[in-house]
């Protein structure tokens, strides 16, 4: 399945929408700064809640936590000062590619493509395009974008939405 994720500066928590390859809005991203972790929420245009997400800032990295329908996986965020790096807890899954230009590909541990995020519409038409090859994980391909679109600017971004 091909997405478009747009990001938002509505001002009103609306962070990022997904929409098919017609234009369909299909999904929405929505944030809160809190006390002492941010937090997120994919939804239906509707606003029917289908997965949490947490960020947790620690000092040597980021832990977001994801939970889909039960079921809670980890992604943590190591900032070296270099290209940071993603990796999954909870699903064996790993990153490749650019994740520092936004453009990166996700694949299990046979080496399958799990998702790829390309970055070519970013700066003239200011959306990411996602390709989910597995449907049945479709939830946490697009909060893994999310952590990688978020990280560096979650905070300035839920600031503004306030």
């Amino acid at each position: 399945m091909r997405l478009f994720m747009k990001k938002n500066s509505d001002g009103a928590g609306l962070i990022f929408t997904l929409s098919d390859d017609r234009g369909k809005e299909l999904y929405k991203v929505t944030g809160y700064k809190g006390t002492t972790c941010d937090k997120f929420s994919i939804s239906t245009p509707e606003g029917i809640s289908l997965a949490r997400m947490r960020l947790v800032p620690l000092k040597f990295f980021y832990a977001f936590g994801v939970n889909v329908k039960g079921k809670t996986v980890g992604v943590t965020v190591m900032d070296t000062g270099g290209v940071p790096e993603y990796k999954f807890h909870g699903l064996d899954w790993f990153m490749k590619d650019d994740c520092f230009g936004r453009a990166f590909r996700i694949y299990d541990k046979n080496d399958k493509l799990i998702m790829a995020q390309a970055d070519n519409h970013f700066s003239s038409r200011g959306y990411f395009e996602l390709d989910i090859k597995d449907e049945d994980k479709e939830l946490f391909c697009i909060a893994a974008a999310v952590c990688v679109d978020l990280f560096g600017s979650v905070s300035e971004t839920l600031a503004a939405s306030i």
